[in-house]
């Protein structure tokens, strides 16, 4: 594996524009896109932003940070819990507004992660968008350092769950496999339980096969609520 990633290292090299991240060839200005802060590029985006900006964080104990998948997540069952999702953020909007937030302020014990899919659709290669998510993990473990940081990986999406099915699961592995010994840092995967067991219909998913339904989001509280009690599962 070393002799693999010193090769890969050589050739990215030998090609100037790209470096090696995982042992993969990446386009420096792939790479670039993902991981430099970019304002939502709509209006509405931009409004959303600075009503969360307007809230204090102070509150909350959980912290919700992501695109659609998270903004659309309806967490009214859950106490202590502020929502900082943003739809068609990319990782490179979620790490501007993370930087244009006050996030001193806050000391949240949990922060759930949920972002990526926007770079999917986008068609962004798995190697840029995997340094996106990281960089997001590294914002919040800067700002907040005894905060727990809960992962999800990117879902399935499209028509069979089968939209870019090989670069999702390697951003997926590539994030997992990078944070495996952070131990404030749990990665978690949804596919079997959000995909129903990868059947044509799942009653967790909208007609879009992109987001989630009630009973999807279901899932997303049974797993918050396993991470913050688990002496309760035991």
């Amino acid at each position: 594996m070393k002799l693999k990633r010193l090769l890969g290292t050589a050739v990215c090299l030998a090609l100037q524009t790209s470096i090696s991240t995982y042992g993969l060839c990446c386009d420096r200005l792939d790479l670039q896109v993902t991981t430099t802060p970019v304002q939502p590029q709509s209006g509405w985006a931009l409004k959303r932003h600075y009503q969360i900006k307007a809230q204090p964080l102070t509150a909350y104990s959980t912290i919700l940070i992501g695109d659609s998948l998270i903004q659309q997540w309806d967490t009214a069952q859950l106490s202590n819990v502020q929502n900082l999702g943003v739809s068609a953020d990319r990782t490179q909007n979620v790490l501007w507004r993370l930087a244009d937030l006050n996030l001193i302020q806050a000391s949240p014990e949990k922060v759930l992660v949920l972002a990526g899919t926007n770079n999917l659709g986008a068609g962004d290669p798995p190697c840029s968008i995997a340094e996106g998510l990281l960089a997001i993990v590294a914002k919040i473990k800067a700002a907040w350092s005894s905060a727990q940081i809960i992962v999800v990986e990117i879902p399935p999406r499209g028509a069979d769950f089968a939209f870019r099915d090989e670069d999702r699961k390697a951003i997926n592995a590539l994030v997992r496999q990078t944070l495996a010994a952070d131990q404030q840092v749990a990665v978690i995967n949804l596919d079997d339980a959000l995909t129903c067991g990868r059947q044509n219909y799942c009653s967790n998913y909208k007609e879009d096969k992109i987001h989630f339904t009630a009973e999807g989001y279901g899932l997303f509280n049974g797993l918050l609520m396993r991470q913050l009690n688990p002496a309760a599962q035991e």
